[in-house]
């Protein structure tokens, strides 16, 4: 994942390569997904969400297991 070329773009839950092709789901909520970031290493992406009413800051692997909240603000 070097360069921008080969570099996977996220868009609303789903990663796919810099020219559209090989599209995978990574969550599968009804809620709003937005802001995703890659590690620096690529291995997990942060994002933020408001599948529980409100703005929080989510992590999961690069292929969309192990979705963990990093915060929890009240609504």
């Amino acid at each position: 994942m070097s360069s921008k070329a080969t570099r996977p773009w996220i868009a609303a839950k789903v990663i796919h390569t810099a020219d559209g092709t090989d599209q995978i789901r990574l969550t599968t909520n009804t809620a709003t997904d937005r802001e995703p970031e890659f590690s620096p290493d690529g291995t997990r992406i942060a994002f933020t969400s408001d599948r529980d009413g409100n703005s929080e800051i989510y992590v999961m692997n690069a292929d969309g297991t192990d979705q963990t909240p990093l915060t929890d603000h009240p609504a």
